[in-house]
């Protein structure tokens, strides 16, 4: 693997995992647990699900659903190339593929990736209002060319689609982050941590170049903690903690939920030490979320988070995000008479 961890980071994420959850088995991935433990079937039983799990997912990925409807390009369909990339990334690992299913796979992200851009990335075709490209599903396209890129660094298209997803997504997160604020509903705020996230930690990984720098990328992260809910005793049970977790506002179409602090949990590391207290604020919000490992669609939560990481408390007040529209208004922080009013 190649993408979001090595071999060599293996055994220190086995160690990590093992501590966390009492065993690989029970970590709660069937994809992980066979590449740490698995025997040869295993790993080649893994490898022929892949091959109908891409397959079948790949029906989306069809020129009338790309190409035909210019006004609306099925985003969500290509969401799927970055679930099938990492699971490609470990499975190939196992040496069952042959050359013509890593062919196949290959082409097949290929053909769907220019039924949604065309073939000249520095001139993408784009649906007929300009208001996609401000939209999450648009950056699910953007990525899923950049991480085909990356993925296949011998094909043509691959350093033009890794330029037009840097481009797009700088274009995004400067022009459509208020305040720290996505400007689309909390839940596509989540969704866009993760998607671009995903994007910036295969690029740092095979190229070097570091875009967990991005202030705005920084500001959503920290955004979620700033607007975090109080501890919710409610549904802190229902996840197995009575004393309650922390929500994500359902603002919109959005869910009250805990698990989307797993998506900010996940890039943490990168913070450690350039910016330790972000890291550790990060941190201590999941914590207070009830420690989620997965989300919406999550892949390799159980890979990047690090429990080990020093959560920093922080005591939450009042909070404005202005360009967005919204306000928080807070009284007995971390009190049983918490207020918090929005």
């Amino acid at each position: 693997p190649n993408l979001v961890f090595t071999a060599a980071d293996a055994p220190a994420i086995r160690s990590r995992l093992s501590k966390e959850f009492g065993g690989i088995e029970k970590i709660g991935d069937r994809n992980l647990a066979v590449f740490f433990t698995g025997d040869e079937a295993a790993k080649r039983q893994a490898t022929a699900d892949f091959v109908v799990y891409w397959k079948k997912y790949s029906e989306r990925w069809q020129k009338d659903n790309l190409e035909d409807h210019p006004e609306w390009i099925d985003g969500v369909a290509l969401r799927g190339v970055r679930r099938s990339l990492l699971l490609y990334d470990v499975v190939a690992s196992y040496g069952y593929l042959t050359p013509a299913q890593t062919r196949e796979f290959r082409d097949g992200l290929v053909r769907a990736i220019e039924f949604a851009i065309g073939h000249d990335a520095a001139h993408p075709r784009i649906t007929t209002s300009d208001k996609f490209r401000t939209m999450n599903i648009w950056t699910d396209i953007v990525a899923a060319a950049g991480l085909t890129g990356l993925a296949f660094p011998e094909l043509p298209q691959s350093r033009p689609w890794i330029e037009f997803a840097v481009r797009e997504i700088n274009r995004q997160l400067a022009q459509y982050v208020w305040d720290g604020c996505w400007h689309e509903s909390t839940r596509y705020h989540a969704a866009m941590l993760e998607i671009v996230g995903v994007f910036f930690e295969v690029l740092e990984r095979r190229t070097g170049v570091n875009l967990f720098v991005h202030p705005q990328f920084q500001a959503m992260l920290d955004w979620l903690v700033r607007f975090q809910t109080p501890l919710d005793r409610a549904a802190g049970p229902s996840l197995g903690h009575p004393e309650g977790v922390a929500l994500l506002p359902g603002i919109g179409d959005s869910s009250w939920v805990a698990h989307s602090f797993g998506v900010a949990a996940m890039f943490a590391p990168h913070y450690v030490k350039s910016h330790p207290r972000l890291a550790g604020r990060i941190m201590w919000t999941w914590q207070r979320a009830g420690r989620p490992w997965e989300g919406d669609s999550v892949e390799w939560a159980r890979l990047l988070i690090d429990p080990a990481i020093p959560a920093v408390p922080s005591v939450l007040g009042s909070d404005l995000s202005a360009g967005k529209g919204y306000v928080v208004m807070r009284s007995g922080f971390a009190t049983p008479d918490e207020i918090w009013f929005l």
